[in-house]
């Protein structure tokens, strides 16, 4: 499995635990616009957060712009990949079999 393919199906993994609505505490929100209105609302307080803890205040503004487009950016790619797994997409179903064989290999 080449580097670019791992480096995903790694990040596959860590978004479910942390993102994943099956695992986190928003599954308890029914509504997946719902779950993504308040990911971005903690986008923005951590972006407000962080800026303001490191004294860039000034920067507030760019670190929450910055923070809603790789939120939405995660978003979109994790739904995207969603879609193709519900849809049963070979290219999805090949990667996703090679990368179960991989880490059978590797534990």
């Amino acid at each position: 499995m080449n580097i670019l393919k791992t480096l995903y199906m790694q990040f596959y993994d860590v978004w479910n635990l942390v993102i994943d609505a099956k695992y986190n505490p928003l599954r308890f929100i029914p509504s997946l616009v719902t779950q993504f209105y308040v990911t971005m609302i903690l986008a923005i307080g951590w972006a407000i957060a962080f800026s303001l803890s490191l004294g860039y205040y000034s920067g507030v503004f760019t670190n929450v712009v910055a923070h809603v487009g790789v939120v939405f950016m995660i978003f979109f790619t994790a739904s995207t990949f969603k879609d193709a797994e519900r849809d049963g997409k070979i290219w999805w179903l090949e990667m996703r079999q090679e990368w179960q064989a991989c880490r059978k290999q590797t534990f």
